[in-house]
């Protein structure tokens, strides 16, 4: 009776089925006869053989197919082989026929045979042992395949699986396979670094039970999408550790498809992402505002071959490196050319260390790509050994961490960034405890971070702010997310200072705060900066005084309290007197310290509620309030004139000043701010008028004159472009020979209804408002006109004068504009001459003179006019390029009856016969001084004695009526 199977599920259906094919052969062999048997034997495509075991055993029958597939010429010569030449291994041998003999039959056997040449093959038996009646062996017949490729196969099946779990198993993240129905069929040792669970907890089970409960749903969509559509999938999703905590994976993965196009299974990779996840959070923490961006790397397989450094890798290395696909026999030295030079000696080390030990070596390094990038791999590699132990190849893992270390390079300089900005940064949770500061919170406080972390944001508390001040503060933070503002804390050492703080509540995905950040700035010397930009909109940067418009502010509400008090109040309006003169003499800083000078003293002098003010230059203004009386307001008036009459110490001067002052009272004066400074302004300009160093009050007269005053200049503007103008002349007479020898052109003002409007009224006018200019060159181009048209009526000798005012003889074009003059009129240039006084040229010695050279070398005659009244210097005097000079009619008016104005004019007269200037007295009016004149050989006269000025055509008649009769 035949032994049972050893497994009877799987090796006794084969057997069953080898015996049944054995059976039907045997039938075949049977039935078949003489030759039809022996071509069936003989055609048939395996190896059929009848051999016995005795002995060496022995080949009683053999087929041709059986004899090609041992190497044999024929199955003649098989038969004459001894089987233990074709089956050497005695054991196999002793084994197989064991087998047949106890079961009486076996199936698939792999037996190992030698052919004939001496090489091993491969051959799956099915063989049934033959017995006699009585049982006894006969011989045993069986069937022979070569299955050589197929055990090759088998064996290359083998190693690949073993490289695969060789870069599984020491591959950084999880490596997985299902079954068609989504069972996990195998994971790699990541699993349990990574989840928690060996890898006998995880097989046959499927991903949704490693799935958070609100993720189940999104599990089996996305495996039906991949199942049904067979689809690869890459995405994060949360899983659950072991102990339950949730940690969030880069997941990819792809459908194994077979021939037929149906999903065998699927294969894909768990990645970490926990600590990057992490680090993202600990960058929200740091700063509200920081950016947060990771990315991750893809990662290749490679294995290469020591033998012949074939390397074999996944499209994901391509990837990396940046290479295009190409042979494996080349693609090593085309990675190893990526290399950084300054990385290839340690790379070598570290491959080195790897064939030291048998567990992997994980190292970073850099490497340049073709396209020019420089990257950062992290390198994972592992030497696979064969049975003896002998290195055959490397297999690695290998992932562009550029993106990593970029982010951790960027994280870095985020924390010293917090760390070294100068503005202060506190964070706190959720529930206001302070979990972080930067160093510029400690310097600014002055607490410690130890100090600061794990208390509250009171202890910052300065108690300047309500409650209600915090509960705006946080509902704006709840909101809108965010609040900034001023704010007055406490430093540790007790000193309250101001802050412009801005918090910002941090939320989670669920819009939930979990912390707020405070980011704040000291700003006390901002305070003080701004306290010192106001004071200075309000002040005078000279003297610390208020300025006109904080004065205008401050005198508005004293008019508004004067009206619902029913008192007074006074207006002082002071001007220094001939200011100018100190800055012009001793140089503006002189002027400035005078000025502040003068303010510390009007300042003395006021009460606390009183105001003093300057409005600019030497103007100041004092504000007297509940002031109504008169008597009471110029006495005070004058107790400041009194104080400004003692001397200021300027540095080393001593100087004396004195002021005039107008006062005005409000309400009688004016009822408004604008109103009483312009009264007093004119009450002060009437007190120059009456000799300075005087006090006037206000009269509804001085206005009068003012309105006349606006009244004029308004039509003045009109003037020129009406023809109202009118040049008059007076004759110049030459006393040696009575003789008219020239003529003093003088400009009249005729108004549309006949009134003449005296000269010394408009000409102030148009020299402040810059008439004179157009006025002035009018004036000269009538008068040189004219002089040419008396010299054509035959008066070649005749001289034509023509005054220049200070605003004319500072004019830049003044020179060009006489030339112009002079060319269009036809005069030669010697018969006119420009009378300019002597305020005018000492106003700026150096310019004046080069302005005369100029005229003077154009052939022009210079006159200095109105000479003795001002501060003439005889040493300018000679530099002047003067023809001739005017004594002044104030002492040619007294010279017949003042000895002093006689022995003045004697003087100047004598003085300039030395200098060869020609002398003109004008102002001559009585035979008496035109005698005196005559005595002291003066040149020439003008008055009234001989003529009054005249129009042109008056004057003209006078000529020819002194024309010699011929």
């Amino acid at each position: 009776m035949r032994p049972a199977c050893p497994n009877e599920s799987d090796h006794c259906r084969d057997l069953a089925s080898a015996q049944r094919r054995i059976a039907m052969l045997e039938d075949k062999l049977a039935q078949a006869a003489g030759d039809a048997y022996r071509g069936l034997f003989e055609n048939l495509g395996v190896g059929v053989f009848r051999l016995t075991m005795a002995g060496q055993g022995r080949f009683l029958q053999a087929n041709p197919a059986l004899a090609a597939l041992l190497g044999y010429d024929s199955a003649e010569e098989l038969m004459s082989t001894p089987v233990s030449q074709v089956y050497p291994d005695q054991r196999e041998r002793a084994f197989f026929a064991r087998q047949v003999l106890q079961n009486g039959f076996v199936a698939d056997f792999d037996l190992p045979l030698c052919r004939k040449d001496g090489r091993t093959i491969w051959a799956e038996a099915s063989a049934a042992a033959q017995r006699d009646a009585e049982g006894r062996l006969l011989w045993i017949d069986g069937i022979l395949t070569d299955v050589s490729q197929r055990r090759q196969a088998a064996e290359a099946l083998r190693q690949s699986e073993q490289r695969f779990r060789g870069l599984s198993e020491n591959a950084p993240d999880i490596i997985y396979t299902l079954s068609p129905d989504g069972r996990f069929t195998y994971v790699n040792r990541a699993w349990r670094r990574i989840l928690g669970h060996a890898a006998e907890e995880v097989l046959g089970r499927y991903f949704i039970e490693f799935a958070p409960p609100d993720s189940v749903d999104d599990y089996r969509h996305l495996f039906k999408a991949v199942r049904d559509g067979k689809k690869t999938l890459y995405g994060a999703h949360p899983m659950l550790h072991k102990n339950g905590e949730v940690r969030h994976l880069a997941m990819s993965g792809a459908p194994n498809i077979d021939d037929m196009g149906r999903v065998t299974g699927m294969v894909g990779m768990l990645k970490d992402m926990s600590s990057q996840i992490q680090a993202e959070r600990a960058l929200r923490h740091s700063e509200a505002s920081l950016a947060r961006a990771q990315k991750l790397a893809g990662l290749g397989n490679w294995e290469l071959k020591l033998s012949n450094s074939r390397l074999s890798c996944s499209d994901e290395v391509f990837n990396i490196y940046d290479l295009p696909r190409r042979d494996p026999a080349s693609l090593f030295g085309e990675i190893v050319s990526c290399m950084h030079d300054d990385d290839i000696d340690y790379v070598t080390r570290c491959f080195e260390k790897a064939f030291l030990q048998d567990e992997a070596v994980s190292f970073e390094h850099r490497i340049k790509r073709h396209d020019g990038q420089e990257r950062v791999l992290r390198q994972v590699a592992s030497v696979l050994r064969d049975d003896r132990g002998e290195p055959i190849s490397m297999i690695g893992a290998v992932q562009d961490i550029t993106g990593i270390r970029a982010s951790e390079e960027q994280m870095r300089l985020l924390a010293r960034v917090f760390e070294n900005t100068v503005e202060g940064i506190i964070v706190t949770d959720a529930d206001g405890v302070i979990e972080m500061v930067n160093a510029a919170f400690c310097a600014i406080t002055g607490f410690d971070a130890a100090e600061a972390v794990g208390a509250r944001p009171s202890i910052l508390s300065s108690g300047r702010h309500d409650a209600e001040f915090y509960q705006r503060m946080w509902r704006s933070l709840a909101d809108q997310g965010h609040w900034q503002g001023e704010v007055w804390n406490r430093r540790k050492n007790g000193e309250a200072y101001p802050e412009w703080l801005t918090i910002t509540a941090i939320k989670d995905k669920s819009d939930r705060t979990t912390h707020l950040v405070g980011v704040f700035h000291d700003i006390t010397e901002a305070k003080r900066n701004e306290e010192r930009i106001t004071h200075q909109a309000y002040h005078d940067a000279l003297t610390g005084l208020p300025n006109r418009q904080l004065f205008n502010d401050r005198l508005a509400m004293a008019i508004a309290q004067a009206h619902r008090g029913g008192h007074g109040l006074a207006l002082l309006f002071l001007d220094l007197d001939n200011f100018k003169n100190i800055n012009d003499s001793l140089g503006h800083a002189v002027g400035d310290m005078l000025l502040q000078a003068v303010a510390q003293r009007l300042t003395r002098w006021l009460r606390e509620e009183d105001t003093v003010a300057r409005l600019g230059g030497d103007e100041f203004v004092m504000l007297i309030q509940g002031a109504s009386d008169p008597d009471y307001i110029m006495q005070v008036a004058r107790r400041i004139l009194d104080s400004m009459s003692q001397p200021f110490a300027v540095g080393p001067h001593e100087l004396y000043v004195t002021a005039s002052i107008g006062v005005t009272i409000h309400p009688h004066d004016g009822h408004d701010a604008q109103t009483l400074v312009a009264n007093a302004d004119l009450a002060m300009f009437r007190a120059k008028d009456e000799g300075r160093n005087n006090i006037k009050l206000f009269t509804p007269a001085m206005n009068a004159k003012v309105m006349r005053r606006m009244e004029l200049e308004a039509n003045l503007r009109k003037a020129l472009e009406r023809e109202e103008f009118e040049v008059f002349y007076q004759p110049k007479v030459e006393l040696r020979s009575d003789k008219v020898v020239g003529v003093e052109a003088l400009v009249r003002w005729r108004r549309p209804d006949s009134v003449v409007v005296s000269p010394d009224e408009f000409i102030p006018i148009c020299e402040e408002t810059g008439l004179i200019l157009p006025l002035g060159k009018w004036v000269l181009e009538q008068a040189c006109s004219r002089a040419k048209y008396w010299h054509d009526m035959g008066f070649d000798g005749l001289n034509v004068s023509v005054n220049l005012s200070p605003r004319q003889f500072q004019d830049n074009h003044l020179v060009d504009h006489v030339g112009e003059i002079l060319a269009q009129t036809g005069l030669a240039p010697h018969c006119l001459e420009l009378e300019i006084t002597e305020g005018v040229v000492m106003h700026s010695v150096d310019e004046a003179i080069e302005t005369m050279n100029r005229l003077s070398s154009m052939g022009v005659r210079l006159s200095l006019d109105d000479f003795g009244r001002g501060y003439s210097s005889l040493y300018y005097l000679k530099r002047f390029p003067m023809s001739s000079l005017k004594i002044d009619r104030s002492f040619v008016a007294d010279i017949a009856s003042d000895p002093d104005d006689a022995s003045i004019v004697n003087t100047i007269i004598s003085m300039s016969r030395s200098l060869n200037l020609q002398v003109v007295a004008e102002g001559v009016e009585t035979k008496e001084q035109l005698d005196f004149l005559r005595a002291q050989r003066c040149d020439q006269m003008q008055g009234y004695y001989f003529s009054r000025p005249l129009p042109a055509r008056e004057l003209t008649e006078l000529l020819e009526g002194l024309r010699p009769a011929v």
